[in-house]
């Protein structure tokens, strides 16, 4: 195999992911006619979000039989310590590389308060402290599309 063969491929799997929902010569890959501007904005974003799914399941399969096959380890079972950066498989043509993060910090509050109140500290003062202390993230959004089986406006002419 030429040294040029893997990004060949990768080329060409970029490009057939790239169409995929756009104008093409396959017919079942074409948005469906008679779509508005916006309509077609959605139908991409639809395409988009469908292909992201499919690509997270299918990360989850080969991540999965990289561990069966002993080229990615269990890091679940089996975590290496933060600040841990090695390669843990090398060929030809793909490097598989790990870097563990700094873990992060949770402080359990229900404990903390628990704590607290075993030394001595009132449970109105507490609560005072905690609502004086609370801050709110901000709120994720979760965009879903739905496919609908509808005909678009004029029938699609």
């Amino acid at each position: 195999m030429s040294s040029n063969r893997p990004s060949m491929i990768l080329d060409a799997v970029k490009e057939a992911f790239n169409s995929m929902g756009q104008i093409s010569k396959y017919k079942t890959m074409n948005p469906p006619a008679g779509l508005s501007n916006t309509g077609q904005i959605a139908w991409e974003y639809h395409v988009a979000s469908e292909l992201e799914r499919l690509a997270r399941a299918r990360k989850q399969h080969a991540h999965e039989l990289c561990v069966d096959a002993g080229v990615m380890f269990d890091h679940i079972k089996h975590p290496k310590p933060p600040g841990t950066e090695e390669i843990i498989y090398d060929d030809d043509f793909v490097q598989v590389q790990v870097k563990v993060n700094k873990a992060t910090e949770v402080v359990d509050q229900k404990q903390l308060m628990i704590e607290l109140q075993k030394r001595g500290v009132p449970l109105t003062t507490l609560r005072e402290s905690a609502e004086a202390a609370t801050r709110y993230n901000k709120a994720a959004h979760m965009f879903r599309t739905i496919l609908k089986g509808g005909v678009p406006p004029n029938n699609g002419k």
